[in-house]
């Protein structure tokens, strides 16, 4: 499965940060070194969650950034930069490396199933020291993916197993990737009818999620393991371009490939 640490390039690096999802909070570390970062996400609850890495504005206070989560979603997504995430399974662990610079971070983890409506999500806040720089090396990518506004650049075959994927946002806008393994036959057109229908039809859906990368914002890299079997898969971003209201599929950000 996902579970372990991403291999770095010959390099003798210290061992990963530990982040632990359990109930409302997400155990982390005080400090944290700068520059190249692996975390292990251990996730100690019975059902799948989402991390997502954010690091606060400069002229912003970890007190204000949890008052305005706890009223506001949408509003303190104006108050941070984003690194990115991904999805974590029940009672296991999941790696993401990113590239971090100094300042306040908050994990934030919700359930991955929409879940209570308004349910707090779990967090936890750490430094990332200016002073102290990781000697870590950059993961070696198998895969690498550029999320622009409104695409994601990536290969149209993509090899099955273990990899590892270099997550870029080249865009203006946040971005983040839900992947979709498809049922044989099943087009992209059937899965947009099916997202936009009003209602879902009866029965379970021709396609299940196969891995997710959590929302980052403009300029931000990270890594991630993902291990897929063979078969079509399809990106999409479903977040909201706050301009127009409308979602970023909605502006052509989804991709089909194939995983041999």
């Amino acid at each position: 499965g996902c579970a372990g640490t991403i291999p770095q390039a010959g390099d003798d690096v210290g061992a990963a940060v530990n982040l632990n999802i359990t109930g409302s909070t997400v155990e982390a570390p005080q400090e944290v070194d700068s520059g190249i970062v692996t975390f292990n996400i251990n996730n100690a609850n019975p059902e799948p969650y989402d991390l997502t890495l954010t690091r606060l504005n400069p002229d912003v206070t970890l007190e204000q950034f949890m008052n305005t989560l706890a009223e506001d979603d949408e509003a303190a997504i104006s108050l941070v930069s984003m690194v990115g995430g991904r999805d974590v399974p029940p009672g296991q662990a999941a790696d993401l490396t990113a590239e971090l610079s100094p300042g306040t971070y908050v994990a934030v983890s919700f359930p991955a199933s929409e879940g209570e409506e308004g349910s707090p999500p779990a967090t936890g806040s750490f430094t990332v020291r200016g002073d102290q720089q990781s000697l870590a090396a950059e993961p070696q990518a198998d895969v690498s993916i550029d999320m622009v506004d409104f695409a994601f650049a990536m290969p149209d075959t993509v090899p099955a197993g273990e990899q590892i994927w270099e997550i870029t946002n080249s865009g203006t806008q946040w971005h983040h990737m839900v992947i979709f393994q498809l049922e044989e036959g099943v087009t992209e057109d059937d899965i947009l009818q099916l997202l936009m229908s009003e209602e879902m039809p009866e029965g379970p859906p021709p396609f299940e999620q196969a891995a997710y990368f959590g929302p980052s914002t403009q300029g931000e890299r990270a890594w991630m393991s993902v291990n897929l079997a063979p078969g079509t898969y399809t990106a999409i971003c479903f977040l909201p371009d706050f301009n127009t209201g409308q979602s970023h599929v909605e502006q052509g950000m989804i991709k089909t490939f194939e995983v041999q």
